[in-house]
């Protein structure tokens, strides 16, 4: 049998994200008097940023939507948050893997599972492999685009499934190759095949097929059922709808009220109590949970005072300081300020004839002050980064050290590059195919990011020192997001994050992967991506990590802003509740009195 990957990362990592946590900028918690928790059902309320525009895993990528959704549909296998540690949800235990010796898929891995005899759906029907299957000829289906896409191409490795005769609910997932990230690519989120293809449209079609890109293809053409499933399925009341969203999780939606908020209820006599000692992730004590939706960060900041909220995360620096020094909200609140391991960064437009020489992508970067963001903008909180792979994992490469701010070295080498102020206005500019051009870059932004505004204004001044001029542009997120997409821009603004056990930089990085924004990448850079996330011997994989993080340095597709570090109150009347590094930084169905 194959070991599991890199038990050691673990460990280590556990010991590295522990520590952070117990050494952040603030107390991990507050010495004020212990709170009286309140008698009955649990309830909890937590803010939302901003609306979800769908609660599905595989059509929204938001993570408002992540929030929400992932108390409906549980996943085969998931990260426990105390421990950052892969556990078993709906699958009984962790895959048995296998090297694949002969037959089709020689050469790759067979990953053995078994869902939990427990889990039904919403109408009492059992969990099946089948279900798993169809989840991934959804998945699969070449109809389907977008966010679809993504997952699809996080899951390439997967080549079929086999169910076993005698236990519907056991099956095996033969892969092509090894995967750095199969553990946890291949226990995803897993639908009804019941409520979501009532007439059977995807059951005929082989996995095989489908997971084959040549036959998918074929397939797309002549096959209309991929169609008619494709449109059905995208139908908005698959993934709004209180009604059409149907899944085995603990959690049900009982309201949602556009731009004020989401109401959860625990479904009544949900097959999961009971089994949390055994399976922790199972964990759903609220008997409700509610996501008010609240963009403007003072009047949250104001609710919280009153206790409007149970949980607000996000807090900006300045009222977190502020509501630090409250008596009151010292009273009834504990603060957790971890470390997480998710980067914000610059994108930039490596296809846009202004960016396309790397020695001016790098004067961009000297030209971004990351020590005056984190002390102006963020208050101290936040750490400066060499490169996206933070020093909390093992195969971050420690001998790059972050871009300083230079603002001489800059204009040397947009010099070299061929930009200089030719006419004296202040911007400097350059002949690109044969038109005079001045360097002014559109920075695409949203009008309700405050921070990230902040220090949009704050690399604006600094930029203009230089010659170079950023005209900020500010749109709602979906236009941003279809900006994006066709390219029109010269610079936005995100965040991206790890796993706790291993990175994957295909998604953003593979000349492929349709997230891939910066335009980064070649043949070359596409190998060692390919060769990196199918190395199963750890001191190669982390001679890959290395040799790619050199890569990006040299190429600068994007300019790093900080190592996130999240700000959190926690109601004290809830028993242990804490912080945690993974994205959003709080698990409320954990919560009880």
């Amino acid at each position: 049998m194959l070991q599991r990957l890199s038990p050691v990362v673990s460990v280590l990592l556990l010991f590295l994200l522990t520590f952070q946590l117990q050494s952040c900028r603030t107390d991990s918690q507050s010495s004020a008097e212990e709170v009286v928790a309140p008698e009955g059902p649990v309830t909890v309320s937590a803010r939302l940023r901003g609306e979800p525009d769908r609660l599905s895993p595989y059509f929204t990528l938001r993570g408002f939507s992540r929030q929400v959704y992932r108390l409906f549909f549980p996943t085969l296998l998931d990260f426990y948050p105390s421990t950052m540690k892969l556990e078993p949800m709906l699958a009984k235990a962790l895959p048995t893997i296998e090297p694949i010796e002969e037959g089709p898929h020689a050469g790759g891995f067979a990953f053995s599972m078994e869902i939990k005899e427990q889990a039904v759906w919403d109408d009492g029907s059992p969990v099946l492999a089948s279900d798993y299957i169809f989840t991934l000829k959804m998945i699969n289906n070449p109809k389907i685009g977008g966010v679809t896409a993504v997952y699809r191409d996080a899951m390439s490795f997967i080549r079929d499934v086999e169910v076993d005769p005698d236990n519907p609910k056991k099956f095996t997932i033969l892969t092509s190759s090894y995967y750095i990230q199969a553990d946890q690519a291949v226990g995803v989120w897993v639908y009804p095949e019941y409520a979501y293809d009532p007439d059977g449209l995807l059951r005929d079609i082989p996995l095989v097929d489908l997971t084959d890109p040549d036959k998918a293809a074929a397939l797309a053409e002549s096959n209309e059922n991929l169609a008619t499933f494709a449109e059905r399925i995208q139908d908005p009341k698959y993934t709004t709808d209180k009604d059409y969203l149907i899944s085995c999780g603990a959690y049900r939606l009982d309201e949602w009220e556009k731009g004020q908020r989401l109401v959860l209820k625990k479904k009544d006599n949900w097959w999961g109590n009971g089994l949390e000692k055994d399976a922790p992730l199972l964990s759903a004590y609220p008997e409700q949970i509610t996501y008010k939706i609240m963009a403007d960060q003072n009047t949250a900041v104001t609710m919280v005072r009153d206790e409007g909220f149970d949980i607000l995360s996000s807090i900006p620096a300045g009222n977190f300081a502020e509501l630090q020094e409250s008596e009151l909200v010292s009273k009834n609140f504990n603060f957790f300020t971890p470390f997480t391991s998710t980067y914000n960064y610059l994108g930039l437009n490596t296809n846009s004839p202004k960016l396309e020489d790397k020695r001016v992508r790098r004067a961009l970067a000297h030209v971004f002050d990351a020590d005056k963001v984190i002390e102006v903008v963020n208050q101290g909180y936040g750490k400066k980064m060499s490169n996206p792979i933070p020093d909390m994992y093992d195969f971050h490469d420690s001998s790059l050290a972050p871009i300083e701010f230079d603002a001489e070295k800059a204009r040397t080498l947009l010099a070299e590059a061929g930009w200089e102020d030719s006419n004296g206005d202040g911007t400097v500019d350059k002949v690109v195919d044969g038109t005079p051009t001045e360097m002014i870059l559109k920075y695409i932004t949203t009008p309700g990011n405050t921070v990230g505004n902040n220090i949009a204004l704050i690399y604006k001044e600094d930029a203009q020192k230089v010659g170079v001029t950023i005209e900020l542009v500010t749109m709602e997120i979906n236009k941003l997001m279809e900006a994006r997409a066709r390219g029109e821009f010269e610079m936005f603004s995100a965040r991206s994050g790890l796993d706790p056990s291993s990175y994957d930089p295909y998604q953003l990085w593979h000349t492929a992967s349709s997230s891939n924004r910066s335009g980064f990448g070649d043949a070359e850079s596409d190998a060692l991506i390919e060769e990196l996330r199918t190395t199963l011997d750890k001191e190669r994989r982390y001679a890959l990590y290395k040799e790619f993080q050199q890569l990006l340095r040299e190429e600068q597709p994007i300019i790093l802003i900080n190592l996130a570090q999240e700000r959190i109150l926690i109601h004290k009347k809830y028993k242990g509740a804490t912080a945690t590094v993974l994205t959003p930084g709080f698990h409320p169905h954990f919560y009880h009195y």
